[in-house]
């Protein structure tokens, strides 16, 4: 079976080695965390964590996303789409929900991005990611046992 951890962790390294240079740039292992950190913020975001906020109910969400990028604008002008022509709101319910799991899984990529930068930082290879982390595992299930 291929290790798609190392894998990720080697593409990690040529990723920050072409930003580094690109942009003279030496980044701290605080500023990965601080870029992390952001990551997730924007993860929790996307959740729509405010409870005490009344949900949108048209589609300007669509229309006002900040990021640039090409597949999250595609899959918005194609529900978008849908949207003019459907008066179905389930089909515009299943739209919305599709758009944000979209954008759940790319804001989880994109603290996957710093989280293997900041392995790469520590040189931690996968197999002593996997190491630290089954202990880990272990710690925690006796946790839960006392």
């Amino acid at each position: 079976m291929d290790d798609y951890l190392e894998k990720m962790l080697k593409m990690q390294d040529e990723l920050d080695s072409f930003i580094l240079e690109k942009n003279n740039a030496n980044p701290t292992l605080v500023d990965k965390c601080v870029a992390l950190l952001v990551e997730s913020i924007e993860f929790i975001e996307e959740c729509g964590y405010k409870w005490w906020k009344k949900p949108k109910t048209n589609d300007s969400s669509l229309q006002s996303d900040t990021r640039s990028d090409d597949n999250i604008y595609k899959d918005k002008l194609k529900c978008r789409s849908i949207l003019q022509e459907s008066v179905s709101s389930q089909r515009i319910e299943a739209c919305k929900s599709e758009i944000r799991d979209e954008r759940l899984k790319e804001e989880l990529i994109d603290i996957l991005h710093f989280w293997l930068s900041i392995c790469n930082s520590l040189n931690l290879n996968s197999e002593e990611i996997f190491k630290i982390y089954k202990k880990k595992w272990e710690i925690n299930f006796e946790r839960q046992n006392e």
